[in-house]
């Protein structure tokens, strides 16, 4: 009867510290002789072998030759069996961003991230994730992954640090987030800055907004605080009794820019009644 040995685990991994182990049994055979198992030559760096248990030293393909002895009826037996030795997994590998995330600016926003621990020495490569690369580049100095926001959103970095002969290479992804910025200071101003009542005509100011950032519009509202002193129409008041008008300007936010307010106070001032008269009874 023809001698089948198989093995708990077809393939283990190399490990200096907790070895992977594949424990041989076998069925068949004839008689009563021993069963004995031997790393064949060629796999004695691959791996070795105590009792029936075979324990990793290599990544590699090891080969153990299983034997079942002879007795008084039947000569000896011998059968092969291989279990694949792969490598091993690097150990406390990091790759810790300098923040977790960056706001757009101009010039671009960068954010640094350090790749550690694992096999010494090997080399660290990086790409941006297919989905983002809109969003951010990348570049590699060592082990210093350099990422470069160009727009808000989610910048995913797959990041590689080499394996070498005994472990494998280590891949983990990084994921930064490009947030709106501020705007730059808006500023509302109104031309002329203060006016007295009138009511024929009434008098009107300009409000014009300067400064803030990107492609948003400029949107102009009357405060509710200001209702029936002064009535808005586009960028222009238009004075209806003496207080203080108070214009909320707005520049939108983009794609990159988060929105910006100012607001602007005219001053109106008591008008002069007509000439007053008198006259004798």
């Amino acid at each position: 009867v023809a001698l089948t040995p198989s093995v708990t685990n077809s393939a283990i991994s190399y490990s200096p510290t907790t070895p992977g182990t594949s424990t041989i049994s076998t069925s068949g055979g004839s008689g009563d002789g021993a069963v004995s198992y031997a790393v064949a030559d060629e796999s004695k760096s691959i791996c070795s072998i105590t009792g029936s248990v075979i324990f990793a030293k290599a990544p590699g393909t090891c080969k153990v030759t299983v034997t079942k002895a002879g007795d008084a009826n039947f000569n000896p037996v011998s059968a092969t069996i291989t279990v694949t030795v792969n490598k091993g997994d690097q150990v406390n590998v990091t790759a810790v961003p300098d923040t977790a995330f960056v706001y757009f600016a101009t010039p671009a926003a960068t954010d640094v991230i350090t790749v550690s621990g694992g096999v010494s020495g090997t080399a660290v490569t990086a790409t941006v994730d297919a989905s983002a690369t809109s969003i951010c580049s990348v570049s590699v100095s060592s082990n210093k992954v350099t990422m470069t926001a160009l727009k808000v959103g989610i910048c995913l970095i797959n990041i590689t640090k080499a394996g070498s002969d005994l472990y494998s290479d280590y891949t983990t992804q990084v994921s930064i987030e490009v947030k709106k910025s501020k705007q730059t200071n808006l500023t509302a101003s109104a031309s002329p800055s203060s006016l007295t009542y009138s009511n024929s005509p009434s008098p009107t100011a300009t409000i014009t907004a300067a400064g803030g950032s990107g492609t948003g519009l400029v949107s102009y509202a009357l405060d509710s605080s200001s209702i029936g002193i002064c009535s808005l129409n586009s960028n222009v008041i238009t004075v209806l009794a003496a207080g203080d008008c108070l214009v909320n300007v707005t520049k939108a936010g983009d794609v990159n820019y988060a929105e910006a307010t100012a607001s602007v106070t005219i001053k109106i001032a008591k008008g002069s009644q007509a000439a007053l008269t008198a006259s004798p009874a």
